[in-house]
């Protein structure tokens, strides 16, 4: 049975930590190691807190596409120099 790697959008948990929130990036690098940026859930007192990354096959998925991931053509970098609407 293969793992379920976590994904941009998906509710995990961290097997060694216990931490739970919404993956909201992933990071691959050279060296082969793919990190996620794991967001939790707004605290009882409003604070948001910050991301904590994680490698990602430490990562348990418990909820596939919690959030669904935005439309990507209106931000970030364009390489062609096209403008946004």
């Amino acid at each position: 049975m293969e793992a379920k790697l976590a994904k941009l959008g998906d509710y995990v948990k961290d097997k060694i930590s216990g931490y739970k929130g919404i993956v909201v990036c992933v990071c691959s690098y050279l060296q082969g190691c793919d990190r996620a940026a794991v967001q939790a859930k707004v605290s009882k007192d409003n604070k948001k807190p910050g991301w904590l990354y994680f490698d990602v096959p430490q990562l348990k998925v418990i909820k596939k596409s919690v959030i669904k991931r935005g439309d990507v053509s209106v931000g970030g970098f364009k390489p062609d120099g096209a403008e946004r609407p």
